[in-house]
């Protein structure tokens, strides 16, 4: 992730949002690289792979799902 350890954050909140971001990023990136694999298939397999490059990037780091769901949750979300 490109959160730095010893950078400074004001409060809990900003190195949340710094996690989303970094996490963001890389899912984003992911998600880009499938569709240029891809670029000319079939719509079903654009999607598909597409799906799977979300997911598997999504999930790879459970510590992040965790801070995001802190995040989720003091922000008013379910």
């Amino acid at each position: 992730m490109n959160v730095r350890p010893h950078q400074y954050y004001p409060n809990k909140q900003a190195l949340l949002y710094a996690v989303l971001e970094a996490h963001s990023i890389k899912v984003a990136e992911a998600v880009g690289r499938a569709c240029r694999a891809n670029r000319g298939a079939a719509v079903k397999v654009l999607v598909a792979a597409v799906v799977e490059a979300f997911i598997r990037r999504a999930c790879q780091l459970p510590e992040t799902r965790t801070a995001l769901d802190i995040l989720n949750v003091e922000r008013g979300g379910l």
